[in-house]
């Protein structure tokens, strides 16, 4: 699927139902709660399909407090990062980056790990890079706990966006 599908899709799914509309052309991700007036946005890079999937994800995790808060009440850091800022990038990012892969395997879009952080610095680069192979590692660990949760009341927006990716896809 490409990024316009997937527009449609997350759309039909949740404009009536959460008041939350999916956009791309975004320079960088963004998410802007509704108002009395209008309609939250989900804003995605440019018009890649896997930015799309990657938002939703977060999107899907957060819950209906977060959901009133510009980007959820994260406060983003920058990259490069130093080695802890780029452990907790990762701690932040498990559950997201799961669920992200299990919408890539319903829309058929490659995944990849997304690791954003570009520290050129030696010994900082050697370090951001076992920590990149631990997060892959439980990344892959991790899509058991995601299936998991898709079937409780918390996963439900997710089954729901998974569903209708599938039937969309054919």
């Amino acid at each position: 699927m490409n990024a316009a599908q997937i527009v449609r899709v997350f759309d039909q799914c949740f404009v009536q139902s959460h008041a939350t509309r999916l956009r791309g052309g975004g320079v960088e991700p963004l998410y802007l709660p509704g108002t009395e007036t209008e309609l939250a946005q989900l804003i995605f890079r440019a018009d890649y399909a896997a930015s799309a999937l990657h938002e939703i994800a977060h999107w899907c995790l957060a819950g209906y407090e977060r959901r009133l808060q510009t980007d959820f009440g994260y406060r983003y850091i920058q990259p490069p990062r130093s080695v802890p800022e780029q452990a907790r990038f990762y701690r932040l990012e498990l559950r997201s980056q799961s669920l992200e892969w299990h919408f890539s395997q319903a829309a058929g879009v490659a995944f990849n790990v997304s690791t954003d952080n570009f520290a050129d610095d030696g010994n900082v680069a050697a370090d951001i890079l076992s920590l990149e192979k631990t997060f892959s590692k439980q990344l892959s660990q991790q899509h058991e706990h995601t299936r998991n949760w898709l079937r409780t009341d918390g996963g439900r927006r997710a089954e729901t966006f998974i569903t209708a990716l599938g039937q969309a896809r054919g």
